[in-house]
């Protein structure tokens, strides 16, 4: 498979995998504001701006990741299996967080 990058040019056109590399890879193409000497169009590939997530989008997230780790809680509780620490601390980050943007979101709803 051919690859692509980054702030790679293509001059006359574009390969159509181009396209595809592009959607797998926050990605799009830009045709260039200038033809080149022969009047041919110009493109380049650019990086997306990266979308800042909504308080309830990150919520969402977090609450998905504990939902996703309660196994090992219930591990825990039914056979005594000891969760693993890194899982217990990005949990207890989780929560702490969850907790955060409630308040910021209770807060802000007041005004």
């Amino acid at each position: 498979m051919t690859k692509f990058k980054i702030g790679q040019g293509f001059k006359g056109g574009y390969p159509p995998e181009v396209a595809a590399w592009c959607m797998e890879n926050n990605a799009y193409i830009k045709q260039q504001e200038h033809a080149g000497k022969s009047g041919e169009r110009n493109y380049i590939i650019l990086a997306n701006e990266p979308r800042v997530k909504t308080k309830a989008e990150e919520m969402a997230e977090l609450e998905a990741y504990l939902a996703s780790t309660d196994w090992y809680v219930t591990r825990k509780a039914e056979t005594g299996k000891d969760i693993p620490a890194e899982v217990l601390d990005a949990r207890a980050v989780a929560r702490a967080r969850i907790g955060a943007l409630r308040s910021e979101i209770a807060t802000e709803s007041k005004k």
